[in-house]
C-alpha cells in the first residue's frame, strides 16, 4: 500500500507483493546496506 511503496524510499523488504514487483531488486534491505555509504580512499 501507500505506506510501504513510497515514491522516494520504497520499503520493498516489508511489502507483501514484492515477489511480483519489478522494482524490488533495486531496493535492498536497509539492514544490509551501510548508512554512510562507501568510505573514500585514504590519502597517503
Amino acid at each position: 500500500g501507500r505506506y510501504v511503496c513510497k515514491a522516494r524510499t520504497p520499503e520493498c523488504w516489508r511489502c507483501v507483493i514484492a515477489d511480483w514487483c519489478k522494482y524490488q531488486p533495486k531496493t535492498p534491505d536497509p539492514a544490509t546496506v551501510s548508512k554512510l555509504g562507501p568510505k573514500p580512499p585514504r590519502r597517503t
